[in-house]
């Protein structure tokens, strides 16, 4: 079980730690982003620009939000319009930075017909608050389903990973990164090897309910079920 458990510590770290070359394209940060909760799912975004040339923004649905991205614009757009089967509307765009280009992120109240720069400050507590509980969830789940059964588990099961994915979750969004940069996603995989690594070491120790090498295979098992279908989620959900 020791070296069971030590070859597994070792290999994590390295997988963490080794560097490795990769070469890959990436699409970067959008340079603007704009959220929307009562807008019709067929809501399109247009940006037209002072040359009279007009750009079609990617839209995302993400269960009850809608998400639009405007990225690498060509010029300043000075004019939004908003359209729908239920309506259209245009509206004038906030006053840029000094460069020329705008804050990130903007809130569209379909309702209202207004683009604000501010975001409900509830909207990412409760959504942390949700992958949490998302995560306990599924990891419990799957906890259950492979024989765990005593009370006592679970409160360990429980009390570890809110305090890993509490950890995670106030890097991401209460600490000063920037959940559009490409580096933050390379961050966010760092810190869930982290994760492994943590709760691969404290739940052997600690869950006496079967033995610790059968609870290190499930503990690993669970946290990569965990990563595969939350990654998965992280497509539909809102962020």
């Amino acid at each position: 079980m020791k070296r069971f458990l030590t070859f597994g510590v070792v290999f994590l770290l390295l997988a963490v730690l080794m560097p490795v070359r990769v070469y890959a394209n990436s699409a970067g940060s959008p340079a603007m982003v704009i959220w929307s909760v009562n807008a019709p799912s067929d809501t399109e975004l247009v940006f037209n620009y002072g040359d009279g040339s007009e750009r079609t923004v990617e839209k995302s649905l993400r269960l009850w939000e809608k998400v639009w991205f405007l990225y690498e614009p060509e010029g300043v757009p000075q004019i939004l319009t908003v359209w729908s089967a239920e309506k259209s509307f245009t509206i004038t765009l906030p006053e840029g930075k000094s460069n020329g280009s705008f804050e990130r992120v903007y809130t569209l109240d379909f309702e209202a017909e207004t683009l604000t720069q501010n975001v409900s400050p509830m909207r990412a507590p409760l959504y942390m608050l949700l992958r949490i509980a998302f995560t306990l969830i599924l990891e419990c789940g799957f906890y259950y389903l492979v024989g765990y059964r005593e009370k006592r588990s679970y409160v360990t099961f429980i009390t570890v990973n809110l305090i890993t994915q509490m950890f995670v979750n106030f890097v991401i969004n209460g600490g000063s990164l920037d959940i559009f940069d490409d580096g933050t996603l390379l961050i966010y995989i760092g810190m869930e090897l982290l994760v492994f690594i943590f709760e691969m070491i404290v739940l052997p120790l600690t869950v006496k309910e079967k033995k610790a090498d059968w609870t290190l295979l499930w503990t690993f098992t669970a946290n990569t079920v965990s990563m595969v279908i939350g990654g998965i989620a992280l497509l539909f959900v809102p962020f």
